[in-house]
């Protein structure tokens, strides 16, 4: 596959994924009970807001995992839609229009 391609197949990817995101998890600020309480014990559960260092550094391991997750799930959620057009944009441009 060739860079274009990729990139471009990268970006619909991730345009894909951020739709999907928001189909399970909602969009910021307008999230259901049910999301909300989803949320609230997945940061929990994920250690979003408290430090995942143990004294077993394979708990540390399996905690750091946890919060990954949690970040991707924040990631895509907080990715404005302008940003993907943006990037779509700079990649028309760069290449000369996408054809």
């Amino acid at each position: 596959m060739s860079d274009l391609r990729q990139r471009v197949y990268d970006l619909a990817k991730a345009r894909l994924l951020c739709w999907a995101y928001r189909e399970v998890f909602g969009a910021p600020g307008a999230h259901t009970r049910a999301q909300r309480i989803v949320l609230a014990d997945q940061a929990r559960w994920c250690h979003a807001r408290t430090t995942t260092l143990q004294a077993d550094s394979h708990a540390t391991a399996s905690l750091e995992g946890r919060r990954q997750a949690w970040l991707r799930i924040q990631h895509f959620l907080a990715m404005p839609d302008e940003e993907l057009t943006a990037q779509a944009q700079r990649l028309a441009q760069e290449e000369g229009g996408l054809q």
